[in-house]
């Protein structure tokens, strides 16, 4: 087995981004499982608010081409090391290291459930407008964060507002 891993990680306003590109140096597809390695919580790639494939709590799992490498990159609240990430296990491809679905894969194989636009009535807005303070909020926030000057209060109350969004919309 010839699966090796190169990553770094960097901080950013207040969140570390990890990057990683895993390589399979052998010819058959591998099946890698990539656990984060810092102390904080994994914020995966997501689309529509589901965790993007592959991606959940804890790292990665999905499939390296033979000879080929496969690039990952995801947030975190934990502080910057020298080794963020790691392969936990690797298995032949096809060979029932594939684990169990999880309620983001039932979601994401939905697909969106709102109604299209022309389904409703004309001029209904499609969203709620942020309540003003939230937006407030949010937006002194935002301006600490691109100042630099974000606390560590800020960034709990950040984490506490996306796993919340995260709970109420049923993803990771």
């Amino acid at each position: 087995m010839s699966i090796g891993i190169d990553s770094d990680a960097r901080e950013h306003g207040g969140v570390t981004l990890v990057t990683a590109v895993v390589r399979n140096d052998d010819d058959a597809d591998r099946r890698v499982r990539v656990t984060d390695e810092l102390d904080g919580v994994v914020r995966s790639p997501a689309r529509d608010g589901v965790a993007v494939e592959g991606w959940d709590a804890d790292g990665f799992e999905g499939v390296v081409p033979g000879g080929g490498t496969l690039a990952l990159g995801y947030a975190c609240g934990g502080a910057p090391a020298d080794r963020p990430c790691r392969v936990a296990w690797t298995d032949r491809a096809g060979t029932g290291g594939r684990r169990a679905a999880t309620v983001a894969d039932a979601l994401r194989n939905l697909g969106d459930p709102r109604p299209s636009a022309e389904s409703g009535p004309h001029g209904a807005s499609e969203a709620e407008p942020v309540p003003p303070a939230v937006a407030s909020w949010l937006g002194d926030v935002a301006s600490r964060v691109s100042e630099g000057t974000a606390s560590e209060a800020d960034r709990r109350a950040l984490e506490a507002v996306d796993d919340r969004l995260r709970s109420l919309a049923g993803g990771p």
